[in-house]
């Protein structure tokens, strides 16, 4: 069976409670699948109006997994991966195609998969938000082959972080190229890496 999809003005990892469905957002903020296929279906530089949250539930699941922020015709995007708990363990971030209103309607079929970051905090027993991680591994792509990879330990509060990178040239970025999908086609957004 396929996944639903469910679909908000906002979406963002929050503690569950009885005014948030899943911990994700708020009822007053969800919208109908007509209602977010119109918002999706903007100029892409309207990014400011055309925003959607899209939550996938898969079968079997009691709450999602990963949800998307989606831009009008994929003009930025952002998927966050979750654990048991509703915890932000890993982010993808696409790039924006199109930016302001002097600019001509861009002609782009294609997005760029610019950043990856994983996250780590300290214990995997309950719901923590991602200012209290503990530490990350963020890998910043360019479409000419550089690569950049930050490893951040935080420090103690007053104390530097630690911080370790690695820089690399050349390197075949083709797989980070997705094409803009149709509005309910998000399954490669949801699945970047293939998995």
């Amino acid at each position: 069976m396929s996944p639903s999809y469910f679909y908000a003005t906002q979406v963002s990892a929050r503690p569950e409670s009885d005014d948030r469905e899943w911990g994700l957002y708020f009822t007053k903020n969800s919208l109908t699948e007509d209602e977010a296929r119109a918002r999706y279906g903007r100029d892409p530089r309207d990014r400011e109006n055309g925003f959607i949250g899209v939550v996938r539930l898969a079968d079997g699941e009691d709450r999602p997994r990963s949800y998307l922020r989606v831009g009008p015709r994929a003009n930025g995007m952002e998927l966050e991966k979750l654990n048991q708990h509703g915890t932000v363990v890993a982010s993808y971030t696409w790039r924006a195609y199109a930016e302001g209103e002097q600019q001509e309607t861009p002609s782009t079929e294609r997005v760029f998969l610019g950043t990856i970051a994983y996250y780590g905090y300290p214990d995997e027993d309950g719901f923590w938000p991602l200012r209290k991680s503990i530490g990350s591994v963020m890998t910043i792509f360019r479409e000419n082959g550089y690569v950049k990879e930050d490893t951040n330990q935080r420090a103690p509060m007053g104390e530097a972080d630690a911080v370790t990178t690695r820089e690399f040239e050349e390197v075949d970025v083709s797989v980070n190229w997705f094409d803009i999908p149709e509005f309910g086609d998000w399954e490669a957004f949801f699945h970047p890496e293939g998995e």
